[in-house]
């Protein structure tokens, strides 16, 4: 722990410590966001002897069995938080500086989730913090442990496995008749590099409407998460080693790729895959467009 490490939670007090230059000076100032009735947001600046603060960027700050929806820190000065404190780093941009200026020490006094000595440590960490409604409301939000243990962990530790690119292959049946009065089945190769250039990860289907584009994208979703062959293609060579999430796009209304449900049959308890599928609806904008034309007329009514 290094012990030249001062947090403070008032500006005032931070500028007048940091001008003795014992000690690295640090800056809490809170954030009043609001995660769901959870207020844990802070930003991390380091003061200079000068008066002059860096910003550091935005840590999320909260303990175990936490009841008040505000987080109350120690009082200040403190050079490390206690053991029923943790922290996570709102964004990579965080920890990216945290390394560049030689501060990691940081993420050590607040318990960083992402910083845990071994990486075995951080994973347990994150499952055991997983019953925790703050952690899970407010610190993650929209992320999932991936982006901890790998994304967030991979910048300031060397114990992290790179990301595995996804190469595939599918064997895909017509659901018609060809022009021979058959039913044709034809294979599909996806090739993934990392760091390729241009980049491979991406993918584009062309087809007239009706084809079937989104049956066949459906049918690969399936494929892959049930690991499962069906009666329109089969799917080989999947890998999910360091996969985490499923996420389907779709501008189709009428598409049933969102009613996919896991199945205990397809999946053991043991897999963390998520799969997720967002319906784009387009919109008519314009200051013409009927249907607004309608809704204002209502709204006057009422």
């Amino acid at each position: 722990m290094d012990k030249k490490i001062r947090f403070y939670t008032s500006e005032e007090e931070a500028k007048k410590a940091a001008k003795d230059l014992k000690y690295k000076v640090f800056y809490l100032q809170a954030d009043n966001w609001n995660d769901y009735g959870y207020r844990t947001l802070f930003v991390l600046k380091k003061v200079n002897s000068d008066g002059t603060l860096n910003q550091i960027g935005a840590v999320k700050i909260a303990e175990m069995n936490q009841e008040s929806f505000g987080t109350e820190l120690p009082a200040e000065p403190f050079s490390e938080l206690a053991d029923k404190y943790f922290s996570l780093g709102l964004d990579g941009a965080y920890y990216k500086k945290l390394k560049k200026f030689g501060l990691l020490s940081v993420l050590t006094a607040l318990n960083d989730v992402a910083y845990i000595d071994e990486i075995e440590n951080c994973k347990k960490k994150c499952k055991q913090l997983g019953g925790e409604e703050v952690f899970n409301v407010s610190l993650l939000r929209y992320k999932d442990l991936a982006t901890v243990e790998r994304d967030f962990r991979g910048i300031v530790k060397d114990d992290v496995e790179p990301y595995e690119m996804i190469s595939f292959s599918y064997l895909f049946n017509s659901e018609g008749k060809n022009i021979d009065n058959g039913y044709s089945s034809k294979e599909l190769k996806y090739a993934v590099k990392y760091n390729d250039f241009p980049s491979s990860n991406i993918h584009v289907l062309i087809g007239s409407n009706g084809v079937g584009k989104t049956c066949l994208l459906n049918n690969f979703i399936k494929s892959y998460i049930f690991d499962m062959d069906n009666t329109r293609g089969t799917s080989y060579d999947f890998s999910r080693k360091n996969d985490s999430r499923v996420m389907s796009i779709g501008a189709d209304r009428k598409s049933n790729v969102g009613e996919l449900r896991f199945n205990k049959d397809n999946l053991s308890p043991e897999e963390e895959l998520s799969f997720t599928h967002i319906t784009y609806v387009p919109v008519d904008l314009t200051v013409g467009n009927n249907f607004f034309a309608a809704s204002r007329k209502k709204a006057k009514k009422t």
